[in-house]
C-alpha cells in the first residue's frame, strides 16, 4: 500500500508528512472534491486503488461503504486530532500493521489501539 487519498479533514501538514514517508498522496482538495459527497470520494479512491484516511466516522459504516479489494479506509477516532498527534498515530499504524492489509480493510485508529477490520463477505 503506497497510495493514499486524504479526506478534506486531514491537514496539509499531515499530507506533507505522508509524502515524506514515501506515500503517493492525493488530497481531496487537490482534485476539486472538497465538499463533495462521500460516495464520490470513495469512487475516486476505488478507481485509483487508494486507501482513504479520514476523521469522518461515516466512512466506517460498512452498510454505506462496504469494503472491497479496491480501496480501504483508515478512520482516525481521536479526541484531539491536531496534525502533530495525527502524524504520530499514523506513524504508529504504519510501524505496527502490515501495509498490505490496508487496501481492503477498515482500520480504526484511536488513542488506545489500532483495530483492523477485514471486509464483510457477502
Amino acid at each position: 500500500m503506497s497510495k493514499i487519498k486524504t479526506d478534506e479533514n486531514i491537514s496539509k501538514s499531515t499530507i506533507a508528512f505522508l509524502n515524506e514517508l514515501g506515500f503517493d498522496v492525493k488530497g481531496v482538495g487537490e482534485e476539486d472534491l472538497r465538499g463533495c459527497k462521500d460516495e464520490r470520494v470513495i469512487n475516486f479512491a476505488e478507481e485509483e486503488k487508494r486507501v482513504v484516511i479520514t476523521l469522518y466516522k461515516d466512512f466506517g459504516d460498512y452498510l454505506k461503504f462496504p469494503m472491497t479489494a479496491r480501496f480501504g479506509v483508515v478512520l482516525l477516532r481521536l479526541k484531539h486530532a491536531y496534525p502533530a498527534y495525527v502524524n504520530v498515530r499514523l506513524k504508529e499504524l504504519f510501524d505496527e500493521v502490515d501495509l498490505n492489509v490496508l487496501p481492503n480493510s477498515l482500520v480504526v485508529v484511536s488513542e488506545r489501539k489500532i483495530r483492523v477490520r477485514k471486509p464483510i463477505s457477502g
